[in-house]
């Protein structure tokens, strides 16, 4: 019996490591993060590693809401902790599969931190979240010798993260792209800019360069900006 937040990787189901698979093969019920289970990224990536091993009798489908209003993710939470602590009191073991890792901006950790206060087993099972695979997909490192490398979320001032020091990943975009994009072309010439939407799905577009992108790419898109040389790509 526990609660197991399954990390699934970036979106190839190739990605997914054996212990993932092994773990949701096993389990007794798999919580997906979104309905309808057909356009659940995270099942779409499990049903393409495991196919027909995967017994739908065992999937339960949790919408949670795309919100900024902290009191409406709340009682969406607080719900879905209530269903697994049902289904923990009837001897189950639930998988959570999120895609990435669930230690990254992951609605896992918001059930944990509620499920574990109710003694409740939890326990993370390690994913490639995109950063890495993003960084993989166009053939770059992210850091060398002292560099410094920063994750920033979709909710940051893209002005004042681009102050930082080191590699910048910006994760998570939504309405704020456009404003980032912006951020991005006032130090142009000086920085390198690479992009990946939709990583390792079958419609994966990747960008080099700011002239590449535009405000319109996608929530799903991961953007790496590293301090420029003589090979600058923006």
């Amino acid at each position: 019996m526990s609660f197991i937040g399954v990390g699934v990787g970036p979106g190839d189901p190739e990605l997914m490591t054996l212990k993932a698979c092994r773990v949701i093969r096993e389990a007794d019920i798999i919580l997906l993060p979104s309905a309808p289970k057909e356009k659940c990224r995270a099942y779409q990536i499990i049903k393409g590693a495991l196919g027909d091993e995967i017994d739908d009798n065992k999937v339960i489908e949790c919408d949670f809401p795309m919100t900024m209003d902290a009191a409406s993710r709340d009682a969406y939470h607080n719900n879905v902790a209530e269903l697994v602590c049902s289904l923990y009191k009837e001897g189950k073991t639930i998988v959570f599969p999120t895609i990435g890792d669930p230690t990254l901006y992951s609605t896992y950790t918001y059930l944990a931190e509620r499920l574990i206060q109710k003694g409740i087993k939890c326990s993370i099972i390690s994913g490639i979240s995109s950063p890495f695979a993003a960084a993989a997909a166009i053939n770059t490192d992210l850091a060398l010798d002292r560099e410094e490398v920063h994750i920033i979320p979709g909710q940051s001032d893209p002005a004042e993260a681009m102050k930082l020091k080191g590699t910048k990943i910006f994760m998570k975009n939504r309405s704020g792209l456009p404003k980032l994009l912006e951020a991005i072309k006032e130090r142009k010439g000086e920085i390198e800019v690479y992009g990946v939407t939709d990583l390792g799905m079958t419609d994966e577009k990747k960008y080099y360069g700011i002239d590449e992108m535009s405000g319109d790419m996608g929530y799903l898109t991961t953007i790496i900006v590293k301090e420029g040389d003589e090979n600058t790509h923006v």
